[in-house]
C-alpha cells in the first residue's frame, strides 16, 4: 500500500470530499447533479455528526483519491460497518486504489475486532463487480424497502 495512505476520515477532509464525490458522481454512470454544493456539505456533515460515523479517506500524493462513509452497526456477532458510500475519484479509476482500500479498511476492521461489512449497491453498476471481487456476497433474500414522504 506504499502508493496510498488510508486513514480515518477528520472533518477537515469535508471540503476535499465533497469535490471529490460531486466530480465523480456527475460522470457515467450516475450521472447526478444537486440543487448547490450546500446540500452535498450536509450529507457529509450530517454523516459526520452520527455518533456511530466511521469513516475513511485513501490518499494519493497527499490528495484524497477515495472516500469510504457509513457507521457502526451494532449486530448480534458484534459491531459491523455499513458503508453508505464508498467511491474513488474519477481521476483515480483503473490504478487499484479501490481495491487496496478496501484491503485497508478490513485489515483495520479486524483490528478493531469488527468483523463484517454490509452495503448496498446497484447490480448495473461497475461496483457490483468491484465489490464481488472483494470477496463481498449478495444476499438473494434481502429487498431494500423505502418510503419516500
Amino acid at each position: 500500500m506504499s502508493d496510498i495512505l488510508v486513514r480515518k476520515f477528520v472533518i477537515e477532509d469535508l471540503d476535499e470530499c465533497v469535490d471529490l464525490y460531486m466530480k465523480t458522481y456527475s460522470e457515467e454512470p450516475w450521472n447526478e447533479s444537486w440543487e448547490s454544493r450546500e446540500v452535498v456539505e450536509n450529507f457529509f456533515k450530517n454523516h459526520y455528526a452520527n455518533n456511530y460515523f466511521f469513516g475513511y479517506v485513501a490518499l494519493k500524493d497527499k490528495k484524497i483519491a477515495a472516500v469510504s462513509t457509513g457507521f457502526l452497526k451494532p449486530w448480534i456477532k458484534g459491531m459491523e460497518y455499513y458503508i453508505d458510500d464508498f467511491f474513488v475519484g474519477i481521476d483515480y479509476h483503473r490504478q487499484g486504489i479501490g481495491s487496496k482500500f478496501m484491503a485497508a479498511i478490513k485489515n483495520e476492521l479486524i483490528s478493531q475486532d469488527i468483523h463484517a461489512i454490509m452495503l448496498n449497491t446497484e447490480r448495473e453498476y461497475p461496483a457490483y463487480k468491484f465489490y464481488e471481487s472483494m470477496g463481498f456476497t449478495a444476499d438473494e433474500s434481502t429487498v431494500i424497502l423505502y418510503a419516500v414522504f
